[in-house]
This record gives C-alpha cells, structure tokens and sequence, in this order.
C-alpha cells in the first residue's frame, strides 16, 4: 500500500502515461514518414525523413526539457 494519499500526480506534473504516449506518438510520426518518404524520389524521401526528424526530435526534447524542470 502506497503511504501516498493522491493517486493522481500533482497538477502540471506530466503522468507515466503521458510520456509513454509522447514517446508513442513520436515514433509513429517517424514510421509513418519514413514510409510515406519510401514513395517519394530518393533526394525528397531523405530529405523529408530527416526534416521530420530534426521537427520530432526537437519536440520531444522541449517536452523531456518540461519534464525534467525543477519549475
């Protein structure tokens, strides 16, 4: 039994369920450009794929950099 009275985590504290699903959502962006970018001339596809990235990866990171605040 949890000495922790609150079930749900404090206001404006991200939960485990909102990372997982963060970290989901953003690897399935990945996937899905990655696929759609198999479609496209050879230049277009890498440079889409790697557009897509830099955007996801800079997304994820401001949303880890919330995370990890101490504010």
């Amino acid at each position: 039994m949890s000495t922790n009275p609150h079930v749900t985590p404090p206001a404006g504290e991200p939960s485990g369920e909102q990372v997982f699903f963060v970290m989901a959502g953003a690897f399935g962006v990945l996937v899905a450009v990655i696929v759609l970018g198999a479609f496209l001339p050879l230049a277009a596809g890498i440079a889409v794929t790697f557009g897509a990235l830099a955007v996801v990866l800079v997304l994820v990171g401001l949303f880890l950099r919330h995370l990890l605040s101490d504010g």
